[in-house]
């Protein structure tokens, strides 16, 4: 139509035609007008037709082939973005419970460092207690001797106060006692 409105200088299309055997075929249909009338109807055309049914065999197959295709790439897509998402998922979950095994663990090391404070302060408590026990011991050791040693100052001293003549074996037993008493603080300090 467009070629006989003088719009294009020839036509050309694919069409079916029923074969003169009785099957259809496709058709290469080219040509143009070579002879108008006075008022530029057309009188006469020429052209050729080409069989081109194998050539659209072949592109429906083709067709059918990238269809498939697409199908199949539609389907891979499909499949890899449900795995994209599976990975996003277990990715998020790592993620989350590799927060809380950071949390964790600085939970632990807190904990950890608690502890050493804990046990610093338990092992010098233990050490003052302990020195506190030896404390005890040799005030203990060193009170024995001492009451000795007051033991024969009191005696010495009632000697000195009764006025009488000391007895010299007494206030040699006194002083030895005192003495005794000295060694033995001087042994335990």
């Amino acid at each position: 139509e467009q070629h006989i409105a003088m719009q294009s200088d020839h036509y050309e299309c694919d069409v079916r035609m029923k074969h003169k055997d009785g099957h259809w075929v496709w058709i290469h249909d080219r040509g143009g007008v070579v002879e108008r009338d006075d008022e530029g109807r057309a009188i006469r055309m020429t052209g050729t037709h080409i069989d081109v049914s194998e050539k659209k065999q072949i592109e429906l197959e083709l067709e059918q082939h990238r269809i498939n295709l697409e199908g199949l790439v539609q389907e891979r897509t499909d499949e890899l973005e449900c795995a994209i998402e599976e990975l996003r998922a277990i990715n998020e979950d790592v993620h989350e419970k590799n927060q809380m095994i950071n949390e964790q663990n600085q939970e632990l090391q807190t904990a950890l460092h608690n502890l050493k404070e804990a046990q610093t302060q338990l092992l010098q408590a233990e050490k003052m207690a302990s020195l506190g026990i030896l404390t005890a011991g040799v005030a203990h050791e060193i009170n024995n001797p001492l009451n000795f040693i007051r033991g024969g100052c009191i005696g010495l001293e009632n000697q000195l106060k009764s006025g009488r003549i000391c007895d010299e074996e007494k206030v040699s037993i006194l002083l030895e006692s005192i003495n005794a008493g000295v060694e033995r603080v001087n042994t335990i300090v």
